[in-house]
This record gives C-alpha cells, structure tokens and sequence, in this order.
C-alpha cells in the first residue's frame, strides 16, 4: 500500500509513467493500474469457479434454501445439514467444504432503512490515547443518525452507567434535539440481567454489581421520574440528571449496606461461610425443611426464643447453624459464634484475668448466640456454673441456638449436675425450636461414595 501511494504522488509530480516504473523497479504495466484505480482493485475472476463435484447438485441446494424462506429459522438447513442430505439422498461424493463455500455464495443482505429522526448509542474502546507520556485505554460513548449519518462521540475514562446517561446528555445538547428512539446493543453497564426463555436470571458476564443494581433502580423507576418531571414542566437533561442522582444514592445506600453485612459477618467468627441454599436436605430426610427456611425469617431471633439441632455427628447441625447465622447477619442482626468447649475455657481465662463481666457484658449484646457441639466433651464444674450463668443473663434478652450430639435428656453427662442440667434446659425450652438430624452421617456417606466410585 505504501508503494502505491508513492507511485501515485510520483506520477502526479510529473514523473512519467515510464520514469517511475524505471525508479521504483515495477513494470509499467503495474504503474497504469496504480493509475487507473485510487485504491487498489485486488484480485477479480476472470471466469466463474468451476464445480464438477457440486455443478449437478447445485439446483437441488437452491431449491432446498428457497423452502427455507418459508420455515422457522431454527428449521432451516444448515451447511452440515445439508452435505448430509446430498450424500445420503443423492450421493453426493463431493467434500463438506464446497458445499459451504457454495451456501455461503448465497447468503442474501437486506439493505437497512434508517428513517429520520432515530439514533443509535454503544461505548467503543481506544488504547492508544497518550495522556501525560502514558498509552491509556479510554472508552468512546457514540451516539449516530443514521439518517443523516451525523455523529457524536465522547471519551471517558471507564464505561460505567454514569458515563452512559453523561454522553447522552452531552449527545442531546449537541443534536439539539432529543431523538423519537435510540437503539441500544447489551452494553454491559445497561443490562443488568438477562432472561432467557423458560430460565432464571442469569448475570452478563463482566456486569459488575454497581452497575447492575443502578440499571435495575433506573428501569423501575423511569415511568414513574418520567411522569413527575413532565408535570413539573422539566426538560431532559434534568430528567436524567435526576435518574442518574437517585441511582447513585441508591448504590450508596447498598454499598454501606454490604459493608455492614461483612463486618457483621466478621465479627460472628463463623468457621466457614455456608448458606442454607447449598444445604442438601434431601441427605437429611429428617430434618424439617420448612421449619427450617421459616427459622431463616429470623423473626423467632427478635422474639428472643431459642433453638436447640439434635442429632448425631455429621448430620448437618454446624451447617444448619451458620446457614440461620448468616441469615441474621443479612438481617442486620449481631451474631457470635463459638463451641461449648471454646467459650467455657474462654469464661474460665476471663474469670482468672478478671474480666468476666466485661465478657460476659459483651456476649449477652448478641442478638444470636450460637453454641455448637454441645456434648463432645464433658465440661468441669467451674465451667458448667459460668455456662450457667451466661445462658441464665441472656434468658429472654437474646436468642440462642445450641447444637449437641446427645439427646437433652443426657446432658446431666456433660454437665455433672442433674440440678443444674434440669435449671439450665428450663431456660432453654421455655421459648424453643427443636430440630432433629437423627440420620446417618451425611460426611460419612459422602467418604463412603467417594471410595466407592471407580478412579479414572
């Protein structure tokens, strides 16, 4: 391409035609193409390609692809198709190449029509935009005419939706004119989901949540922002301006309230994150799963009543508990988590070090305290009394879910006394939820069809 160029500039300085084959080392013929054509022409056929393979099949694949005007898309032939239908109708002994080429050759284009007053918008993307010495990548907000093939482009740092609804207005006040309908391609930072036929929501890949969230404000809220700025007699730019700021303190407002999430979470001590939605109940069979998913509600939490998951070890009670922690959490709730066995030596060192009751202070503020593995291990008595004590102070002051190994009945084996074994299930049961896992060893199974499965 730079050759041609050259040659062109040369012959139009006056060379001739001659002297610039002799200069550049070209034939002349090739200089009077150069000539003939602004840009170069590229290869053209002299004579249609022949097909001895496909000539005596061609009327049959035309004929095939005009029945297909007539049928849904998706019914249509497709190359593979149709190769498969030569062969096995016809005989056909040509390759599934030509056959392509040749459906190929036939595709049709519709010329689009663009009536005035329409527009279309999408973000582009640039890297090689030099800002202080240093290539950036910037992002292109395009809003086209096609009618009359007037443009307006503006670059932005990030193709976010407050560049989008940014562009527009700019795009609008460049037009002067806001246009009848915009056509818009599934930008990332407008669609915030996307619903397939007969399926669940599923989540653009690359939409980031901030995004998401003000597209799903924006669309619930248009109409209604629409129909108040037109009666208080308020034009586009202040239209948008108004969407984009309610979007914007509404992603705030989730933003915090994510953060607050997280730190509640954090501060719980949970051993691991788990929710009820990848709990197996079909493992568990026993196990009440509508009790379970109405305890989730958490509103027995703001009733301070209590819940106690009996059941053998790998039955799903830990999971059961964090999944109702988690929840509380979501809920706005405080949470702690701990063992038996961890906070009875935690209240024993507290004592030592005489800051029990600052301990104490601080576990009673709890909204949810949750006990696991109740039972594993048999407590001393200085334990059971400061056990006692704690689950005494936060009897109908806050709510408390334990889990145990052992039936209620036998906890006198935990905590050596029958007396304060009975004291102790009368605070717990007098507002309770029970929920029984009595079934094998959901782990242990899983083990058991792990060694059971043949290695590949």
């Amino acid at each position: 391409m730079d050759m041609y160029r050259k040659v062109r500039l040369a012959c139009a300085g006056g060379m001739s035609q001659r002297e610039a084959a002799r200069h550049f080392n070209i034939s002349r013929d090739s200089v009077a193409k150069m000539m003939a054509f602004s840009v170069p022409p590229g290869y053209r056929r002299q004579a249609a390609v022949k097909r001895p393979k496909l000539d005596g099949s061609s009327g049959i694949i035309d004929a095939w692809l005009d029945g297909d005007q007539d049928v849904h898309r998706k019914q249509r032939h497709t190359a593979k198709r149709m190769f498969e239908r030569l062969r096995a109708e016809h005989g056909f002994t040509g390759g599934y190449t030509i056959v392509k080429d040749y459906m190929r050759g036939r595709e049709m284009f519709v010329p689009l029509a663009h009536p005035p007053g329409h527009a279309q918008a999408d973000f582009g993307e640039a890297t090689a935009i030099i800002i202080g010495g240093i290539e950036r990548k910037a992002h292109f907000f395009v809003m086209d005419l096609p009618h009359s093939d007037a443009c307006y482009v503006r670059a932005y740092p990030a193709a976010t939706a407050e560049a989008w609804v940014d562009g527009h207005l700019h795009a609008f006040a460049f037009f002067g004119k806001v246009p009848a309908s915009i056509l818009y391609d599934n930008d990332r930072c407008l669609v915030a989901r996307i619903l397939p036929h007969d399926r669940g929501a599923k989540d653009p890949a690359g939409t980031s949540p901030e995004d998401a969230e003000v597209a799903d404000l924006a669309s619930r809220e248009y109409d209604k922002l629409a129909r108040q700025c037109a009666a208080e007699g308020r034009d586009h730019v202040r239209f948008l301006t108004r969407l984009v700021e309610l979007g914007l303190i509404d992603r705030e407002r989730r933003r915090v309230e994510r953060r607050r999430v997280e730190r509640r979470i954090k501060a719980a001590k949970f051993p691991a994150t788990k929710s009820l939605d990848s709990f197996d109940f079909k493992a568990i069979p026993k196990l009440n799963k509508m009790q379970v998913l109405e305890l989730a509600r958490c509103e027995w939490i703001e009733r301070r009543e209590n819940v106690i998951a009996l059941g053998p070890s790998g039955t799903g009670k830990t999971h059961v508990a964090l999944g109702l922690g988690l929840a509380a959490c979501q809920k706005g709730l405080s949470v702690g988590f701990t063992t038996a066995a961890a906070l009875v030596n935690e209240l024993m060192e507290a004592r030592d070090e005489r800051r029990l009751l600052r301990l104490q202070k601080q576990i009673v503020g709890h909204k949810l305290l949750i006990i696991d593995a109740l039972g594993f291990v048999p407590l001393r008595k200085t334990g059971t009394e400061l056990l006692f004590a704690l689950i005494s102070q936060r009897y109908e002051r806050g709510a408390t879910l334990i889990t145990s190994n052992l039936p209620s009945d036998e906890w006198t084996e935990t905590f050596g006394s029958e007396r304060l074994t009975g004291a102790l299930l009368d605070r717990l049961t007098h507002h309770v939820h029970i929920l029984e896992t009595n079934s094998d060893s959901y782990r242990l199974g899983q083990s058991r069809s792990r060694k059971a499965a043949p290695s590949t």
